[in-house]
């Protein structure tokens, strides 16, 4: 009998998630008795003295308790990376992996992609590619000179959502049903444009398809993202083991050169990105979702002077959530030039190449 020696990369992150649901349960019952005992109608001296030994104690213990579970969460996470690289390094390819067996296996027949003739049309190009994709699926682009284009769509449900509304008349196109069995769904959006701090389990899917498309690690990549996929790439690209940009990897890593945030409140990510990667945050003003979020949010100013922020009104159909508008907008701005200089930076990405989308189902 062969003994296999390590461990199923898949495996190890499945029992991650389960450890940070853990985790987030043990924060939310710790929260319930500090809000059940406060409103309690229970007074006196024994009660004065069981709130203030589980403020200063038990409150305490039950958050250390948590944060191992988060920390353990991570450690699983880092070993499941290192198996992949390993083993992708012994065999000579990458493998396709995850849970039920179909996580980063290609979705769609692989289709062309244009050679741009610019780092502006580029852009808009992968912005426009978000539109291309199926309920569970995001877009890799490998092109010809090497490079590579993550695409990361939204939440599921808001897919084709709040993509249309008029002024003055009442939202006209809502939330589809979330049937798609798709780690793109808003129960991981919602945390994770709360607070960057929060275990991004897209992020993981996304690095599991682009370990399956074989996107080689040290690779220079542009994420693109939208909405809940937007929030994916400014994770991405802040992580310290997967952004070559920091200088110190660990695992499956690739070098972020480049990354496009679109409908969504990303800018909480500036000072968290290094200098080597260049971030654009693109944001409208009459697109609801990001109205939502922005009034959640304070303003965080760019870091770096490769880090750029831009909200205007409207672009496209003007009203809406929809790529297209951010597209068009891109296409449309050429009188910015602190824009265009940006966009004149990912003139490396105006390559012809294939692209494939890849399966990201859900964590359970």
């Amino acid at each position: 009998m062969t003994q296999m020696v390590g461990a199923n990369p898949a495996e190890l992150e499945a029992l991650a998630a389960r450890m940070e649901r853990s985790a987030s349960q043990i924060d939310s019952m710790s929260t319930d008795v500090l809000r059940l005992t406060s409103d309690s109608p229970w007074r006196g001296p024994a009660a004065d003295q069981f709130r203030q030994q589980w403020a200063r104690v038990g409150s305490r213990q039950m958050g250390a308790s948590a944060g191992m579970l988060r920390q353990a969460a991570e450690n699983l996470r880092r070993n499941a990376s290192a198996q992949r690289e390993t083993s992708a390094a012994e065999t000579g390819a990458f493998l396709p992996g995850g849970i039920g067996g179909n996580v980063g296996r290609g979705h769609t027949p692989e289709r062309s992609v244009p050679c741009y003739e610019s780092g502006r049309s580029a852009v808009a190009g992968a912005l426009a590619g978000v539109n291309q994709t199926g309920k569970d699926e995001i877009q890799i682009r490998k092109l010809d000179n090497g490079k590579y284009i993550i695409v990361l769509p939204g939440v599921v449900d808001l897919s084709s959502g709040i993509a249309t509304r008029n002024p003055g008349s009442a939202v006209k196109e809502w939330m589809d049903p979330n049937d798609a069995n798709s780690v793109r769904d808003m129960r991981y959006a919602i945390p994770s444009g709360a607070s960057p701090d929060y275990a991004n389990p897209y992020a993981t899917r996304v690095k599991e398809a682009m370990l399956a498309a074989g996107v080689p690690p040290g690779s220079d990549v542009m994420l693109v993202g939208h909405s809940y996929g937007a929030y994916t790439a400014a994770y991405l690209a802040s992580d310290h083991d997967f952004n070559d940009a920091f200088g110190s990897p660990s695992g499956y890593h690739v070098n972020v050169t480049h990354m496009v945030a679109a409908g969504a409140e990303t800018d909480v990510y500036f000072d968290r990105m290094p200098e080597g990667t260049h971030a654009l945050v693109l944001n409208n003003r009459r697109d609801l979702a990001y109205e939502a979020e922005d009034n959640a949010h304070g303003n965080v100013d760019p870091v770096y002077g490769g880090q750029k922020e831009f909200v205007f009104n409207g672009g496209g159909k003007g009203w809406g959530h929809d790529p297209q508008n951010y597209t068009d907008w891109l296409q449309n701005s050429t009188d910015r030039e602190d824009l265009g200089a940006w966009l004149d930076s990912a003139g490396d990405y105006a390559e012809s190449g294939s692209a494939v989308n890849y399966t990201v189902p859900d964590v359970e």
